[in-house]
């Protein structure tokens, strides 16, 4: 006669655990163990709503049940650790509620106003993708995937992709972008530079490897800003006080002018001319020369100013 085997696994580690039925209440002194459907601890307020801890099986109408640990305030559940799929909501739903799910391949943490919609069965949202994505609350993504995002776009990174924004401003693994691309900071290996552009799109500055160039003008004053300042833009430096230009170097012209002098190349030499007003020197009058100088002859002149 074949006498039958039985084989037990202990699959909690607990004995008592593996033979409780789910139903009843065990309470084993020696042990030290408590089984029930369901226990909790709190008090009743004056209106019978319940603040406290409940642990097992809550019951919802016309819902799945409730499996874990919940926390109730006044009656409203304000904590629940989700037995079934390790999720952490705390707060109350979708006020102030922040909630850590792993129940997908990327774990995540999420602020109740994040989603636009829930599924009212798990109360996670009805989905991850982005069209489910209100433009407000704070999303953070964990896993191979790692993401931090304002739902209003102002912060934006991706840790898999190694790109970005914040405020506007493009993050990638070698550059930062300005909103719009006014302003690059590119550092790829040999590609490095640092350009600039105006409202028109075009660059007017631009620092790389052959050097610094520069389109436009740059001025720059002393505190006060309407003092001594200096100008260079293209084809000249210039400077001056308030708003008279006293010196400027046009290297597209045949003069220069030094304070009031002017360095006029005429005639094959040099006339330095003495210049009474803001400087035009194509209409300083020859009389105003105090040196000439070319390959025949230096003249000097001397007159009152």
């Amino acid at each position: 006669m074949a006498v039958p085997i039985h084989f037990y696994i202990n699959r909690y580690g607990l004995a008592n655990l593996n033979d409780w039925d789910g139903n009843s209440i065990q309470i084993n002194h020696n042990g030290g163990y408590i089984l029930a459907p369901q226990m909790g601890a709190g008090v009743k307020n004056a209106d019978n709503s319940f603040t406290g801890i409940v642990m097992g099986e809550v019951r919802r109408p016309n819902l799945p049940a409730n499996i874990g640990l919940l926390g109730f305030a006044a009656g409203q559940r304000t904590l629940f650790l989700n037995s079934e799929n390790g999720v952490a909501i705390f707060g109350k739903f979708q006020q102030s509620q922040i909630t850590i799910d792993p129940s997908s391949n990327i774990g995540r943490l999420y602020s109740g106003d994040f989603w636009k919609k829930w599924n009212e069965e798990t109360e996670l949202p009805d989905s991850y993708n982005s069209n489910n994505e209100s433009g407000s609350g704070l999303l953070i993504e964990f896993s191979e995937q790692p993401r931090i995002k304002f739902g209003n776009g102002v912060f934006d990174i991706n840790g898999k992709t190694k790109t970005g924004t914040i405020s506007g401003w493009k993050l990638t693994e070698n550059a930062i972008q300005s909103n719009g691309g006014k302003i690059t900071l590119n550092s790829a290996i040999n590609n490095e530079f640092i350009s600039v552009k105006n409202t028109n799109n075009q660059t007017v500055f631009r620092a790389d490897q052959n050097g610094v160039s520069l389109t436009g003008s740059i001025t720059t004053r002393d505190v006060n800003g309407d003092r001594t300042w200096i100008k260079m833009a293209n084809g000249y430096l210039e400077g001056g006080k308030g708003s008279q230009t006293y010196t400027r170097l046009d290297f597209d012209a045949d003069y220069q002018t030094l304070n009031r002098l002017v360095l006029w190349n005429w005639k094959g030499g040099i006339d330095i001319k003495y210049v009474s007003k803001n400087p035009d020197t194509t209409t300083e009058p020859d009389e105003n020369r105090i040196m000439s100088v070319n390959s025949s002859r230096v003249l000097l002149k001397y007159f009152d100013a």
